[in-house]
């Protein structure tokens, strides 16, 4: 009889026989993590949690380094006292222009005078009126002058004042540390500028100049903030005065709304 057919089968490809075991690069949090294994690869999603914060966050943590490595924001006090060095050495881009130092100037300047001003232009405002009291809080209803406006300009103007004297604390803490970081610098800039006849040295006087100018500021703008409030007609005008006080009070500030310095300071560098 005729043979019978034979069913072929094609043997499967020879397969690539690799010396050690795959590796994988998973994704975790938009980073790659490379060098896992299966046998040490993260299984679920809290292990990756974990392992995502071992292998990366705690890297940067350390590149940041701890509370002395902080950067310095500084002021323009700061930066009038490094101003001699920086421009001599080069520390800073470019000399200060005469331009630039008159319009800090102009701002130590405002700052010192202008709450004094405020303070008298309060008090006239306020002679022979009768505008403190717990009778000044009443509410009527249906009322124009004493209706809801009055009371919620009230509670803003409370709520103002607990917030500028919260922000005016913090923000000294914060300049007493970064001052003290400051006057280290400024002896180590003086120690190069001895060894270099080339260089000036820091003007420190102007860190003292800064201390008390900040302190002035701030307790003229907190003494004057509460009459001119109670003096406001209405929300718009507490909230405008408030504004307008910190404004006042941070004008000194590097990332404040005047760019003098913006380009010259390094905040990272100084920290």
């Amino acid at each position: 009889g005729e043979p019978e057919d034979l069913e072929l089968v094609a043997a499967p490809p020879p397969r690539r026989q690799f010396v050690q075991d795959g590796v994988h690069s998973m994704f975790f949090f938009g980073g790659e993590t490379e060098g896992l294994t299966e046998a040490t690869a993260p299984e679920n999603i809290d292990d990756q949690c974990l392992h995502f914060y071992k292998t990366t966050v705690v890297e940067l943590q350390n590149k940041a380094g701890n509370h002395n490595n902080e950067p310095i924001q500084g002021n323009l006090y700061s930066y009038l006292a490094l101003r001699p060095f920086g421009d001599t050495s080069e520390l800073f881009q470019g000399r200060a222009s005469p331009l630039l130092l008159m319009g800090l100037y102009l701002i130590v300047i405002i700052q010192v005078v202008g709450p004094v001003i405020i303070v008298y232009w309060v008090s006239f405002r306020l002679s022979g009126i009768r505008s403190f009291g717990l009778d000044k809080w009443k509410y009527e209803y249906g009322s124009d002058e004493y209706g809801v406006s009055f009371v919620a300009s009230r509670i803003l103007s409370l709520l103002f004042i607990a917030l500028f004297m919260l922000n005016g604390a913090y923000v000294l803490q914060k300049s007493r540390t970064e001052t003290k970081k400051i006057v280290e610098i400024c002896h180590i800039f003086r120690r190069a500028a001895e060894s270099n006849t080339s260089y000036s040295p820091p003007n420190e006087a102007w860190l003292w100049v800064g201390v008390i100018v900040n302190v002035w500021c701030l307790l003229l703008c907190g003494i004057c903030m509460w009459p001119l409030f109670v003096m406001s007609e209405g929300p718009k005008d507490v909230i405008f005065d408030a504004l307008g006080l910190c404004f006042l009070y941070n004008m000194d500030d590097i990332s404040g709304d005047f760019g003098f310095i913006d380009e010259k300071w390094d905040e990272d560098q100084f920290g």
